[in-house]
């Protein structure tokens, strides 16, 4: 039987720990990345990392009255009416005490709530379509 050759075993050590260091990883903020190693020849002693952009799984959000009103209700609020454009949504919503707008980006198959404060100065994330509703209301 043929003993492993110790800088393949090396590589795979490496790749192994590099893959392990993604898992770990929360998502959730925009511009998230896993890691991930590519393997290297036999003749190598070095593994090389590759950084990618960190990928929601299923199927893309739906700017649909399910979705937006579950996203509204996590948010704490009820759904009253939305309109989206370009993967953001503005949500009219409401308490029992008042009324008030909610602003989500889609991130994968989630509607993601953004704070207004930051998405909607000029020059604004927020697309023009649906800009008056999300930024310029309650």
């Amino acid at each position: 039987m043929r003993r492993p050759d110790k800088k393949l075993t090396l590589v795979f050590v490496i790749a192994a720990i590099g893959l392990m260091a993604g898992c770990g990883s929360s998502g959730g903020s925009t511009g998230s990345s896993a890691t991930g190693a590519s393997a290297a020849s036999s003749d190598s002693t070095q593994a090389t990392a590759t950084t990618e952009p960190s990928k929601v799984g299923g199927p893309p959000a739906k700017c649909n009255k399910d979705q937006l009103s579950a996203a509204t209700k996590q948010a704490g609020g009820k759904l009253m009416d939305f309109k989206c454009a370009d993967g953001w949504a503005a949500v009219d919503a409401s308490k029992p005490e008042y009324e008030y707008t909610l602003v989500f980006e889609a991130e994968g198959q989630f509607w993601i709530p953004q704070d207004r404060k930051k998405v909607c100065p000029k020059p604004s994330q927020v697309p023009a379509a649906i800009y008056q509703q999300a930024c310029n209301s309650n």
